[in-house]
């Protein structure tokens, strides 16, 4: 087994070397020669997939994956092609962040116009370390690689081996993920903070921790200055999932206790303004039939959209995304079959509130906010769209849909460096 694991590193390291030597002389080539970050980011790379515990071909698919994402990124960034205005605007705010005095919560906020600052202070510290926006592209793809990992370790745990493979392999060939996470955005930070916080909510299932439950709250304290609804959403199915689960030992006293402390993190803190400005936008909404056509027009489109039939006419930023959008609308009657299993088995649905309630947050929030189902703005819930898929499958083919399995390692975790 030993002599089988040494064999694997050295294959990946071989495959490593080669790859890294001819993107480092092309990037040479086009006249690039700040190679300090990209020779860091591709140990962080194989460092990374080392630690990981999956097959070779698993390691191999996701390394090919990110590699394609860094001569996209690279392609945009050497010929100072945008393809989102939001880019031009990160770049704007971390310039001025970068020669201002002040970093304070209040001073970025007036910086960037918005309440979701998160992403800047990261995005500063990468470009204040390696002083090259091409590092910024780098980060968005790390974050990728990890929340991949992440995922994958999550859903083994959560619902077998199966249905972890199922989710790597989908992300890795989604057109999705190389459109939004090969570009300067936030939305790789919001589905990297999403997928740390499963991951760590699943490890607390199991071990009760402390300094475990101290790590979910940080990283929804960031994923909420991030992205407000996917932070406030995934919170709250944290809390129905503490108070509804038979899965996670703990007493009232400690229930209570978590409760309090993730209410707390949202009424006194500096998230304290999220807080008020998600109450804001729920008291506006008024349920007229309007609304309600709204948001049945938006859950539609949540799941299915962006339709092929819109993507095919000419070649644009999206056009990868006809790759999702075919399996998604092919594959419908598994999503109708899963939603029929959780209206009628309650113990089905006991297990998958972690993940309903938030995409109905996100339905409802971006359905109203912009009457459709937005396509970026679900990045932190695409990965369990695909699993509601997944778990739609006929029982004798999905066996796992009634079977609880953690797979819990006994000496070594396969994300240990997460």
């Amino acid at each position: 087994m030993k002599n089988e694991k040494n064999k694997k590193t050295l294959v990946i390291l071989a495959v490593w070397l080669l790859i890294s030597c001819l993107l480092l002389l092309m990037f040479q080539a086009h006249g690039y020669y700040d190679l300090g970050a990209t020779v860091f980011f591709l140990l962080l790379v194989y460092v990374s997939l080392v630690r990981f515990e999956a097959s070779l071909k698993l390691k191999c698919l996701l390394y090919i994956s990110v590699i394609s994402k860094l001569v996209f990124a690279f392609y945009l960034y050497s010929n100072s092609i945008i393809l989102f205005p939001d880019t031009i605007g990160y770049f704007r705010i971390i310039d001025t962040m970068f020669n201002s005095d002040s970093l304070s919560l209040r001073s970025v906020i007036n910086y960037a116009g918005t309440l979701h600052v998160g992403y800047h202070y990261v995005a500063l510290l990468v470009f204040k370390a390696f002083k090259t926006y091409f590092a910024i592209y780098m980060l968005s793809i790390y974050l990728f690689l990890l929340s991949v990992l992440m995922l994958k370790t999550h859903f083994t745990w959560e619902f077998g081996t199966s249905v972890g493979t199922s989710v790597f392999v989908f992300l890795c060939f989604s057109g999705f993920m190389f459109v939004f996470m090969s570009n300067v955005l936030k939305d790789p930070l919001v589905l990297f903070l999403s997928s740390f916080v499963l991951f760590m909510y699943s490890k607390f299932k199991k071990n009760n921790n402390a300094l475990t439950f101290i790590l979910i709250l940080l990283g929804l304290v960031h994923l909420t200055l991030t992205r407000i609804y996917s932070g406030v959403a995934l919170a709250l199915a944290i809390l129905v999932d503490i108070i509804i689960s038979r899965e996670i030992k703990i007493s009232t006293t400690q229930t209570l206790f978590i409760i309090i402390a993730v209410l707390s993190v949202f009424l006194f803190t500096p998230l304290r303004a999220h807080f008020d400005m998600g109450i804001r936008f729920v008291k506006g909404i008024s349920l007229s039939p309007s609304t309600l056509l709204t948001i049945m027009k938006s859950t539609i489109s949540f799941f299915l959209s962006p339709f092929f039939w819109n993507m095919t006419s000419e070649l644009t930023i999206y056009t990868p995304l006809l790759l999702d959008s075919i399996f998604f609308l092919v594959f419908s009657p598994l999503l109708i079959n899963f939603f029929i299993h959780v209206i009628f088995k309650k113990s089905f649905r006991r297990r998958l509130y972690i993940y309903l309630i938030p995409i109905v947050t996100h339905i409802l929030t971006l359905g109203i906010a912009y009457e459709t189902g937005a396509v970026r703005q679900r990045i932190a819930v695409y990965p369990m769209v695909f699993i509601f898929y997944v778990l739609g499958l006929p029982r004798k083919k999905c066996a796992i849909v009634n079977i609880k399995v953690i797979h819990w390692p006994s000496k070594t975790d396969p994300l240990a460096l997460v």
